[in-house]
């Protein structure tokens, strides 16, 4: 009976010896014998510093060979949008639509570094923009930045002395060359031609979607929040009014309302010196989807 309880003790100590390998060692990582036997010396893993992530955990990778290897990995510790821990940040989806009611949309409220934060180009890279004018003009202007460019698209109503036109614009950075497709009075027509910017630089340059950035970006302590109208407020004569970023019309803004959602610009209602009262929407963030018409590419072959 001795004999049998010492065999399954030693049975019992063996299993215990062989789970400890390969298991963790605290903040130091986890051993692995490396299939050695008897006396071999245990490997010592060891780990990144910094965190990886996904949408759920975050560990340290292993820098060893043993690349399967993880230390640490634990759920998120979420707090505001951010995991306290690694630094994870949820993606800020935006609830932005065609049929969201601007009009009486409250903004959310926002501090100078969120402000600051709406107002680059990065923000702009895809959006679509409707842009309505007291006068009766109408247009939607759409981007989409792609691996190999960026893809746009403007259409307006012909009113108020702007052309009725659809047009479809491809920017090719490998190739360095801007395609149009424009539909004019029942036809087609296509143009090819150089890249007028420089194709390095930033998104804002490939479109004038965003020449509000340098407007408004810097002028926090400008606006104050009109609980009535639910937008921030500006009233004065300090706001150049710009055709394209840098390049101004010599006339001011007298009036802006911003409007904030989800930590985007939700719409930019302004008047300006020369009497123009604009009403700009900014929705479909992150899943504008610009597609040139096969009809329109059949230009391009003609």
């Amino acid at each position: 009976m001795k004999k049998l309880f010492a065999a399954l003790l030693a049975g019992t100590m063996l299993c215990m010896a062989l789970t400890a390998c390969g298991g963790t060692t605290g903040n130091g990582g986890s051993t692995d014998d490396g299939g050695t036997t008897g006396g071999g010396t245990a490997h010592m893993h060891t780990f990144e510093e910094g965190w990886t992530w996904d949408e759920t955990d975050h560990w340290h990778k292993a820098t060893c060979e043993h690349q399967d290897e993880v230390s640490e990995k634990n759920a998120h510790t979420m707090s505001n949008g951010k995991c306290s821990v690694c630094g994870y940040e949820e993606e800020k989806k935006s609830s932005l639509t065609e049929d969201t009611d601007f009009l009486a949309l409250v903004s959310d409220r926002v501090t100078e570094e969120e402000w600051r934060a709406v107002f680059t180009d990065e923000s702009f890279a895809n959006v679509t923009m409707k842009e309505t004018k007291k006068a009766g003009s109408e247009m939607v202007m759409k981007r989409e930045f792609t691996d190999f460019g960026c893809l746009m698209y403007t259409e307006s109503n012909g009113q108020s002395g702007v052309a009725a036109l659809t047009q479809y614009m491809v920017i090719e950075i490998e190739t360095q060359t801007g395609k149009g497709y424009t539909y004019m009075d029942g036809k087609w027509y296509y143009t090819e031609e150089p890249l007028w910017i420089d194709p390095h630089s930033d998104k804002g340059g490939f479109l004038d979607l965003s020449w509000i950035a340098s407007d408004f970006s810097a002028l926090y302590n400008e606006f104050t929040f009109d609980d009535k109208l639910g937008a921030y407020v500006y009233d004065g004569e300090g706001i150049q009014v710009q055709t394209t970023p840098g390049e101004y019309m010599g006339r001011s803004m007298t009036h802006a309302e911003l409007k904030f959602k989800d930590g985007h610009l939700a719409s930019v209602h302004w008047q300006d010196s020369a009497g123009d009262d604009v009403y700009d929407c900014y929705y479909d963030y992150g899943t504008t989807k610009v597609v040139v018409p096969e009809d329109a590419k059949s230009a391009a072959e003609a």
